[in-house]
């Protein structure tokens, strides 16, 4: 029976030779196709793990509301030896665009002047890195793409943004455009807690342009994480125990941090009530010296209205005299 139906498939594929070829072209190339797919996302993990690496993308970064002082950065360094800690700066603000819209630009601080940042090194695509204080470099994103080297860039604040206390320069020259590891799409570039909601241009200027007294990033690359694919298991494994160490730092740093603050505080509210009692107890000695010359002003005045009242009695009486005179000499009395 089997015989007989093997005998049967190959008489019916020499009748209708074309028809099997097709069907099975079909199905090779629809194989083929998804087996590409199947090796296509491994390649592509690959591929990307390597730019990641040559760029040395960061492996973890810490924000903080109340920013990174030299004692938290100390604190990482010891705590964490074996890794690599990356202070820096960074800030949201407002940019004019060409049809008179405020955008918001995401303001990152290069850590040297004319040098590429050690970590989530930037791919210059167009010009230079920024050498003087006055000069930026702009992400490629399509979005935009009308911006040019040699254009203006002037960052702004409104009434809830504040920049002149972190920015010292707000008036740019664009010298060049990147590409980032940090942002590979070519539109999407993070949300911001300001203006729409969404970050519209990535920019980088040099450090000296940042006023602030702490750090507002820390940047962290470690060599044991980067011998590790970013998207295998071993990667998401030591990084958690990487970020568990960071939190055992944060938590001892968090309340030093916090009595530190506060003691400042402390300190400024007593300088403060010393200034005040000090200047209370002028205004006090003051109020009692002007005190002491109006009771002095007023005896003074009682006395002079007294002279006034002794010196009319006394031109009274004078008067009354020569009355007296008078009336004596019309008499006839000596």
């Amino acid at each position: 029976m089997k015989n007989a139906m093997l005998k049967n498939a190959f008489a019916e594929m020499k009748k209708t030779k074309s028809r099997f070829l097709s069907i099975f072209g079909i199905i090779a190339i629809g194989t083929g196709f998804f087996a590409g797919l199947l090796q296509s996302a491994p390649a592509m993990k690959v591929s990307s793990d390597h730019y990641y690496d040559r760029t040395s993308l960061s492996d973890i970064r810490l924000v903080s509301t109340y920013g990174f002082d030299d004692n938290d950065i100390d604190a990482l360094k010891k705590g964490l030896p074996d890794v690599d800690v990356y202070p820096g700066y960074f800030t949201d603000a407002y940019v004019n665009t060409d049809s008179g819209e405020k955008k918001v630009a995401r303001v990152y601080s290069l850590d040297k002047t004319g040098e590429n940042n050690p970590y989530s090194s930037l791919q210059i695509v167009d010009g230079r890195l920024p050498e003087e204080e006055n000069e930026c470099v702009i992400d490629s994103g399509k979005l935009l793409a009308h911006y040019k080297v040699g254009d203006k860039l002037t960052l702004c604040g409104d009434e809830d943004t504040d920049i002149d206390g972190t920015l010292s320069v707000k008036e740019f020259t664009i010298v060049g455009k990147f590409a980032s590891p940090m942002y590979i799409s070519d539109v999407e570039r993070g949300n911001t807690t300001i203006g729409s909601g969404s970050v519209y241009m990535i920019c980088y200027i040099p450090e000296s342009c940042f006023k602030t007294e702490v750090y507002t990033q820390v940047m962290i690359n470690s060599d044991e994480l980067r011998q590790y694919s970013c998207y295998s298991d071993e990667y998401e494994d030591a990084r958690d125990a990487l970020e568990k160490k960071i939190q055992k730092i944060a938590d001892v740093r968090e309340e030093e941090r916090f009595d530190e603050i506060a003691g400042d505080a402390k300190k400024e509210l007593d300088d403060g009530q010393k200034e005040l009692d000090k200047k209370k107890s002028e205004a006090y000695a003051e109020i009692e010296k002007n005190e002491s010359c109006l009771t002095q002003k007023n005896s003074l005045t009682k006395q002079s209205l007294s002279l006034k009242a002794a010196r009319k009695r006394l031109m009274n009486r004078k008067s009354s005299l020569m009355r007296q005179k008078r009336s004596l000499t019309q008499t006839g009395l000596p």
